[in-house]
């Protein structure tokens, strides 16, 4: 039943959006038929599925792997969480603290992704992957390792650290402080970059808080696709606009009847989403490594990531913002529909991996970058 209800969505979605997009135009200016139906089609399922699908059984759709070129190199790894961060993160005495947050013997499962068998040994990419903190896996991100992968010619290790509601804050950030904590046995900290999207790129900067406040040495620097780093939503930008995005205003909890009513999301209680931990728009961003951000124009966190990148800028920290003519939410994940502008934000992002491992000699540019939907780069 559930199948079919997605393809009746879909079906009926697809003809209602081709008719729309010849009688009233585009939604947005540059986007093509194929962009306008298929981000449209994409809104409706997950509108149609809010409180439908628990969160279990969106964590089992996401375990499905993408598509990958054949001589993409997969190597299954797994990794102990660190009692350093269980430690770090029961000291910090901000939220509520959950009793799975304790347990430091299960091991955290990851891959370890290469294109091909050309790739720098010494060099690494962190990924986090995202899904809003209750779904997703590097399984399901394996198209985004792997382009990382091929184009800055190093190797995507990602962890799959464990979600909500199951396993609410601080389980995910122990696991992935517990990942780069593993990283650093292996690698020298100028070798490793970090890079995640939505909740990922939230989670990195969570991550790279950490790193600092620990004492443990920093990574050569950060790329953000469209981080998530204002869970109270207080930016009008995250309703304004609604009409272009695929992300849905709220999430429906109508599956966990103990929150409905209590909170406003699975990750974390009220009182704990303005901790910086949890929202990174919170924290101070001092003497974090040099960031790259990359934003659709028309996506609902499209306001709190210029902010962000201002406020970083205002840390002294190395900044590069790149605002996205007409794209929604981590566009890069949709290559088929955004081609052009996938390519070149991949490409982009891995000339400032390059640069900030010191593999290109080309100077990093820190600003505010619009790239037009001819990829052509103006600064702002």
């Amino acid at each position: 039943m559930e199948t079919i209800r997605i393809l009746g969505t879909v079906l009926v979605t697809g003809a209602a959006s081709v008719t729309e997009y010849f009688w009233k135009g585009p939604k947005a200016e540059s986007w093509s038929l194929q962009y306008h139906v298929f981000f449209k089609t994409i809104r409706n399922v997950a509108e149609s599925g809010n409180g439908r699908v628990k969160p279990e059984r969106l964590q089992e759709l996401s375990r499905i792997p993408s598509f990958v070129p054949r001589n993409c190199k997969i190597e299954a790894m797994f990794f102990r969480r660190s009692k350093e961060a269980v430690d770090f993160c029961r000291g910090q005495a901000h939220f509520e603290w959950h009793h799975t947050a304790n347990d430091v013997d299960n091991l955290v499962d990851a891959e370890l992704i290469a294109a091909g068998e050309d790739f720098d040994p010494e060099q690494v990419i962190y990924m986090l992957h995202g899904g809003g903190y209750v779904m997703g896996s590097i399984q399901l991100n394996r198209q985004m390792a792997y382009r990382m992968a091929k184009r800055s010619k190093s190797r995507v290790f990602g962890p799959n650290y464990r979600l909500a509601p199951q396993h609410p804050f601080p389980c995910g950030l122990i696991d992935a402080i517990s990942g780069y904590i593993f990283l650093l046995r292996q690698f020298e900290p100028q070798n490793i970059v970090l890079t995640g999207d939505s909740a990922g790129g939230g989670l990195c900067l969570s991550v790279l808080y950490a790193i600092r406040d620990m004492g443990l040495p920093m990574p050569a620097g950060a790329v953000l696709f469209s981080p998530w780093v204002d869970l109270t939503h207080s930016f009008p930008g995250f309703v304004a606009h609604g009409e272009f995005d695929y992300l849905p205003e709220k999430a429906d909890q109508s599956g966990y009847p103990e929150y409905v009513g209590k909170r406003n999301h699975l990750y974390a209680p009220d009182n704990a989403l303005n901790n910086p931990f949890v929202s990174p728009w919170y924290g101070s961003l001092e003497k974090l490594p040099p960031l790259l951000f990359q934003v659709g124009q028309k996506e609902r966190l499209h306001e709190e990531d210029v902010a962000m990148y201002k406020k970083a800028s205002e840390s002294g920290v190395v900044s590069i913002l790149e605002e996205y003519q007409d794209q929604v939410h981590v566009f890069q994940a949709f290559p088929l529909v955004t081609n052009r502008m996938a390519r070149f934000a991949f490409d982009q992002a891995s000339k400032f991996i390059r640069q900030v491992t010191g593999r290109d000699v080309d100077e990093l540019i820190s600003g505010h970058f619009f790239v037009d939907a001819k990829c052509q780069m103006h600064q702002q």
